[in-house]
């Protein structure tokens, strides 16, 4: 005996359910733990189904059934960091088709753990109106860009009847039964999600009276998941006070709270008062609990092995064996088995040392004389084992790659317009603050933000030179160290120097000398006009007094 007993069914529902919960809270450091190759923002949205809750860019979501709660999640991380406070905006598009155009927007804002949640419910007066496709964009903006992740989901019956029959002893369809004896039911029922689901299963006749006649009840009957038939076989009494005529046989099964997973199924049939007939059904069936699709050489995998007897006769020396790649991983026997129980059991997949590929697991038990149902002896899945690509290493590195001035040289007053080129040479989408200095003065800082790995930026400044002493000074510049720097020598960068120089005394243009020139000359012309004229009129006055009669009065000295 190499399997660890289960405790039963129950156990492994309680199982997933935890697992479920901690990959939900547990996802959003999946991604906090590696790098985002440049990608600083990431938003995934995903519902409540885990382990298939839509996880990762785009991925579906397992299925849900009508009326059924739909829980959104949306996780946001900017820069590997869960990012709270951010409106995250959820449009909801239903299937497409006559009646079931559905559009609508939800929202909600992300917590420190940076999830935002929001619910919904399939639940419209004729509720298939809601089967079909759905589709869900979670979309979140930062720092002015949009980024999305949409997921889909089914919307469906998730556990539903496929078939049922009435049977005799030798597995033949049947028409009519004798009162005091049996009719046999075949009832084959079908999982559409991706986990494992319990069902309760009622099947009950009634006479053509519509009186109950008979009813058996199979609890807790786990269906296997991914659309896989399964059948019971049940027998179920004709009692003596059934009338004769046609009556059915009706299925139904339930869910955990009670309520119907599907519309019920049914079958009409004759009962007779002759010809009784008395049916026993053997059928043994075998299935494994979820297991990952994929995995890492070394990890130690627990398989769930679940047998079951899906008849009416007890089962005796059942053996169960579980197989990797054909070769015998452990085995038991089990004593006896009732009609409609089942047997859990444990078994430790050790893939120390195995080469990466699919691994085929198997489980199986023996067939029966006279078995009901040879599809469901076996049970297989695929796991694939893969080493993961080595974790990248975050690298942060901001580099000042190159700093150049317009000129050398300047007067005082002129403007120098300074380049510097900023480059990211880490991995990691990085954000930070860029200067432009001459000697310890700054001329100008700027914000450098979503600089993405292997991406060069070109900052401009403009510095001008009116209140700085002439002098020579050394141009630079710095961009702040982002966290985790490897290399912080590379965030300054030294140009060279420059020259400021005093302006020049203004010459005056030659036009105004001229000018000036002119009116001088103008200005002596005046002068010298005047002069000419003084001159020509004091001669002429000379001329006159030189013509002018002279008289001399002579005084007697006695007078």
């Amino acid at each position: 005996m190499n399997f660890k007993n289960g405790i039963s069914a129950a156990a492994t529902i309680t199982l997933l359910i935890a697992a479920a919960l901690f990959v939900v809270s547990q996802h959003i450091f999946t991604y906090a733990d590696s790098c985002t190759g440049g990608r600083s923002v990431v938003i995934d949205v995903l519902t409540q189904k885990a382990p298939f809750d839509g996880r990762g860019s785009n991925e579906s979501s397992d299925m849900f059934g009508p009326q059924e709660t739909v829980v959104l999640y949306a996780m946001v991380l900017v820069n590997n960091a869960p990012a709270g406070g951010k409106l995250v905006t959820f449009e909801v598009t239903g299937p497409t088709g006559l009646s079931k155009n559905t559009e609508f927007y939800l929202e909600g804002e992300t917590n420190a753990s940076g999830v935002a949640e929001t619910q919904f419910t399939l639940q419209i007066i004729n509720q298939t109106d809601v089967f079909g496709t759905w589709t869900v964009i979670a979309s979140v903006d930062v720092n002015g860009t949009t980024y999305s992740d949409w997921l889909t989901f089914e919307v469906g019956w998730i556990v539903e009847f496929v078939s049922i029959r009435t049977l005799d002893e030798n597995l033949s369809d049947r028409e009519s039964f004798g009162k005091r004896g049996y009719v046999g039911v075949e009832i084959g029922l079908r999982n559409n999600a991706r986990v494992e689901k319990n069902a309760t299963i009622e099947i009950t006749i009634f006479d053509v009276a519509d009186v109950p006649i008979d009813v058996i009840e199979i609890k807790d009957f786990t269906v296997p998941p991914n659309g896989k038939t399964w059948y019971t076989y049940n027998r179920l009494n004709i009692k003596s006070f059934a009338l004769v005529g046609t009556a059915r046989v009706v299925a139904i099964a339930l869910n955990a709270s009670g309520t119907a997973y599907c519309p019920d199924i049914s079958k009409t049939f004759l009962i007779t008062i002759l010809n009784p007939v008395y049916p026993n059904f053997v059928d043994a069936s075998v299935y494994l609990g979820y297991l990952p699709p994929t995995a890492e050489p070394g990890q130690l995998l627990t398989i769930l092995v679940v047998a079951r007897n899906s008849g009416t006769a007890t089962l005796s020396s059942l053996n169960v064996s579980l197989n990797v790649n054909n070769s015998l991983l452990e085995s038991e026997s089990i004593d006896s088995l009732d009609p409609y129980a089942q047997k859990t059991f444990y078994a430790t997949w050790n893939t120390t040392g195995l080469p990466d590929g699919n691994y085929t697991i198997t489980a199986s038990v023996q067939t029966f004389p006279h078995e009901a149902d040879l599809s469901d002896n076996s049970y297989t899945t695929t796991v694939e084992l893969a080493t993961p690509p080595p974790m990248p290493v975050c690298i942060h590195d901001i580099q000042v790659e190159n700093v150049t001035c317009s000129k050398n040289e300047v007067y005082q007053g002129e403007t120098v317009n300074i380049e510097v080129t900023v480059r990211n040479d880490g991995n990691f989408t990085e954000s930070t603050s860029v200067g432009a200095f001459y000697n310890s003065t700054v001329v100008q800082k700027e914000n450098v933000t979503e600089l993405a790995p292997a991406i060069e930026r070109v900052l401009l400044f403009e510095w001008n030179t009116a209140n700085v002493n002439p002098g020579v000074y050394t141009i630079s510049a710095n961009a702040t160290l982002v966290e985790g720097d490897i290399n912080p020598n590379n965030n300054n960068f030294i140009d060279g120097n420059i020259t400021i120089v005093l302006a020049p005394a203004q010459l005056v243009p030659y036009w105004v000398l001229l000018i000036l020139f002119l009116m001088g000359l103008a200005i002596l012309a005046g002068l010298a006009f005047i002069m000419l004229l003084l001159i020509h009129y004091s001669r002429r006055r000379r001329r006159k007094a030189r013509r002018a009669p002279r008289y001399v009065i002579l005084v007697h000295p006695h007078i």
